[in-house]
């Protein structure tokens, strides 16, 4: 039986009927594939496998392959509707749907050839499954849509010419795809649109990109004078062209790119909300970026009239750098996000590796806006680490930026001309860093006041010092600790001054003799004169520094003698002027004071009996200056202040002994109580930022004292009569009074007070003191030595005194 070459089947001779029919013909080779025709108003159905050659659906016909249905065609013409079933597989070597034709696909296409949709009321519509083809052509007026189920894979050219197409499943092209012509891409909620070449659009067409969709390009996105609205994803894979056009990102869309960014004639309108993320080079003549957009990457903006940030400016992509060749400015609402990475002590971090930078080659004008720091890799940033995060020919800054920090470590941001930086500080609480009393009670103080923008100089030179310990021996030098030392010196020189006014008590006569006066009813005057001075060393106690200390004076006395029927009475006054110095090396801190005492004494003898009784009141006036320096290699502080103060000061002295011995040869052991305090007036230093204000302070002492006095007549002339002397002598402080405290805050944020100590004098105290004194009658010239010492302290004391009866 001959076989055809080709058998042509008809459907249509049942008007308005459906119908399938198989033809089995065995022969000794294959049959060639026929050619088949749907006409008007029919439906041909295939549930099978089916081959044919050319297959045409005519204006009104329908093909329909069902879910079991293959069905393989060399030309498919398609001017009715063409659909294939989920589960249903259509192969073509070519693909047209002209003017009517449609295709609804739930299935999987495969076309080899070119797939070509054109004319009014054509289009692909797949709702599921695959469409692949070697190109697409959508044209005059045919809408098409890819559903969110659907694949259509094209592995070359896509081309749309006057035509629309909506993706909400996915396009995947392996080369161009064209929009030309007044044509219309909308890429909607989960579709993407993928490009392994650019995608173009030109003649007036459009491409919309739906939140929550993707459009992707391996090449360039050429505009060619269309339109670009992106509230999803645009990855750019190597250059925008938008002349002639208009790009806008809207809210929550971003627009990224790679390669060169241009656009003669055109516009890119990045609104609130819509994020530019480039990686390459933008050439344009101004860019404004509004509040609430966003622009990252590692970008170089090319732009001879400025960029003006009122957004989000980010550089870098985690870091990077951000150059423009042009001025820059920011306004009030701009935000510059810069991400830090640790880098190791001493290692000079690099832009755009270890941190974001803006490079701005030309004038930067900084006036207000936001800086967000944060940290972007693990570890730990390191304290004195300087982030250069933008550096321009010329820096301005009108408004200083205001750091947002998200890091967990202080940071501290500072200008110059040409540079604004990020530099690590020390973060934690002040107080926690003291390891004595000071330390503590400044650093709690501190700690209350931190956020105060008047203390933030001091603050920033204290955190960036190399480590903790320097930080806390500027606490203590901050503290003002000499107010404290100050007070216990002002109490040492009243027993030293008492020490050398009691001194008369250690030559001999005591208080009958003198002047002659050894009956009842005699009387004798005498007056003297002595100078005396003072010096030495106290320890520091582990709160506060180690302190000297030095004295000179004079006093000046007068006593009236009166002789009685059981012994003898000397009632006198006295006055003496001293000045005094304390100084406090390791923190700079010197205090001078001018001291006036005036004072009377009662001194009675009977026998071998004798006793003393004698007190001043004084007052003192005081100038303090003070040197605060903080030697961070970033903020290097250095301040001076200087306080005057006025205070007052009293002192009693009660001691009794017995005498053994005669005036060739004598020894009398003595016991007594001191008392000794001070009061000083509030003040405040003025100077700079370490300048205090220091509260009213006293300090009191009471001493018990025993000891002896000795003499010796000594034959050193033969006409001028000599003894030598010698006393010794312990005290005990019995009132803690050796440490003054006092209370004082930072006169720039009177929340910043507490309450510091100067160094510990000794409880214990040991006094000795040889002398000699010249004459025995109505003149009588002395002079003593005295070494006072204990634990902590030593000080040396002399005076010479002349006595003389009128």
């Amino acid at each position: 039986m001959d076989v055809p070459p080709r058998i042509r089947r008809t459907v249509g001779s049942l008007a308005g009927g459906a119908w399938a029919l198989g033809i089995c013909l065995a022969a000794p080779s294959a049959a060639p594939a026929q050619d088949e025709t749907v006409v008007n108003g029919q439906t041909r159905i295939v549930s099978a496998t089916e081959t044919r050659d050319d297959f045409v659906i005519d204006p009104g016909g329908t093909a329909a392959i069902a879910g079991t249905g293959f069905l393989t065609v060399e030309d498919l013409l398609a001017q009715g509707l063409t659909t294939v079933a989920d589960g249903g597989r259509l192969d073509a070597a070519t693909f047209n749907l002209i003017n009517t034709g449609q295709l609804q696909s739930a299935g999987d296409v495969n076309v080899v050839g070119d797939a070509i949709v054109g004319g009014a009321g054509s289009g692909l519509n797949a709702t599921g499954g695959t469409f692949d083809a070697s190109s697409l052509y959508l044209n005059a007026a045919a809408v098409s849509a890819v559903g969110a189920d659907a694949v259509v894979t094209v592995t070359s050219l896509t081309r749309l010419n006057a035509a629309a197409l909506t993706v909400a499943g996915a396009v995947r092209a392996g080369a161009d795809v064209e929009f030309l012509t007044a044509s219309a891409g909308v890429v909607q909620d989960g579709g993407t649109l993928t490009s392994g070449g650019r995608i173009r659009l030109a003649g007036g067409s459009t491409l919309t990109i739906d939140a929550g969709g993707r459009a992707v390009t391996g090449g360039a996105l050429e505009l060619g004078g269309g339109g670009l609205l992106v509230n999803g994803v645009a990855e750019v894979g190597a250059g925008l062209d938008y002349a002639n056009a208009t790009v806008t990102v809207g809210d929550g869309g971003l627009l990224s790119s790679s390669g060169a960014v241009e656009g003669a004639g055109g516009a890119i309108d990045l609104q609130s909300g819509g994020t530019f993320r480039l990686n390459g080079t933008w050439t344009t003549d101004r860019f404004e970026l509004t509040q609430g957009a966003r622009l990252t990457g590692n970008a170089t903006l090319n732009t001879a009239n400025g960029v003006l940030v009122e957004g989000t400016l980010a550089p870098g992509t985690s870091p990077g750098t951000m150059t423009v060749n042009g001025p820059f400015a920011t306004g009030s609402t701009a935000v510059l996000d810069i991400e830090l990475n640790p880098v190791a002590a001493s290692v000079v971090p690099q832009p755009g590796v270890d941190f974001d930078q803006i490079a701005v080659n030309g004038d930067a004008v900084i006036d207000g806006g936001t800086l967000r720091a944060s940290q972007f890799a693990s570890g730990s940033l390191v304290r004195g680490t300087r982030y250069d995060f933008l550096v321009a020919d010329r820096l301005t800054v009108l408004d200083p930026l205001t750091l947002q920090n998200q890091t967990s470590l202080r940071l501290i941001s500072v200008y110059d001309a040409t540079t604004y930086s990020l530099i690590v500080g020390r973060d934690g609480p002040y107080a926690g860093l003291g390891v004595g009393f000071n330390q503590r009670a400044v650093g709690g103080a501190l700690d209350a006041a931190v956020t105060n923008p008047a203390l933030a100089g001091l603050l920033d030179a204290l955190d960036t010092l190399p480590s903790d310990a320097a930080t806390a021996a500027s606490l203590n030098a901050l503290s003002g600790e000499i107010y404290g030392t100050h007070l216990t010196a002002l109490n040492r020189s009243s027993l030293q001054f008492l020490d050398a006014v009691g001194g008369r008590d250690v030559g001999f006569p005591l208080v009958c003799g003198t002047c002659g006066v050894t009956r009842p009813g005699q009387s004798g005057l005498q007056g003297w004169i002595e100078s005396y001075g003072a010096g030495g060393h106290v320890d520091g106690d582990g709160n506060a520094a180690p302190a000297d200390l030095g004295t000179a004076g004079v006093a000046v006395g007068l006593s009236r003698i009166f002789g009685g029927p059981g012994g003898c009475v000397e009632v006198g006054a006295f006055y003496g002027y001293e000045s005094m110095t304390v100084r406090v090396p390791e923190v700079d801190s010197t205090v001078t004071d001018e001291i006036h005492r005036v004072g009377g004494s009662v001194r009675a003898s009977a026998g071998r009996t004798y006793a003393r009784l004698s007190g001043f009141a004084g007052a003192s006036a005081g100038e303090a200056l003070r040197s605060f320096q903080v030697d961070s290699p970033l903020f290097p502080l250095s301040d001076r202040t200087r306080g005057e103060f006025d205070g007052t000061l009293a002192a009693g002295d009660a001691e009794a002994g017995l005498l053994h011995g005669s005036s060739s040869a004598y020894l009398m052991p003595v016991a007594g109580l001191r008392y000794v305090r001070v009061d000083r007036d509030a003040f405040a230093e003025s100077g700079g930022v370490s300048a205090l204000a220091v509260e009213e302070s006293s300090l009191d002492e009471l001493r018990a004292r025993v000891g002896l006095r000795a003499g010796r007549r000594l034959a050193l002339w033969s006409n001028l009569p000599a003894n030598g002397t010698f006393e010794a002598f312990y005290s005990r402080d019995l009132t803690a009074g050796t440490v003054g405290d006092f209370r004082a805050n930072l006169v720039a944020d009177p929340t910043a007070a507490f309450t510091a100590r100067g160094t510990d004098f000794d409880a214990d105290r040991f006094v000795l003191g040889p002398g000699l004194t010249l004459g025995d009658g109505p003149v009588r010239l002395s002079g003593q030595y005295r070494a006072g010492f204990g634990d902590a302290a030593v000080l040396h004391a002399g005076d010479v005194r002349l006595e003389v009866c009128f």
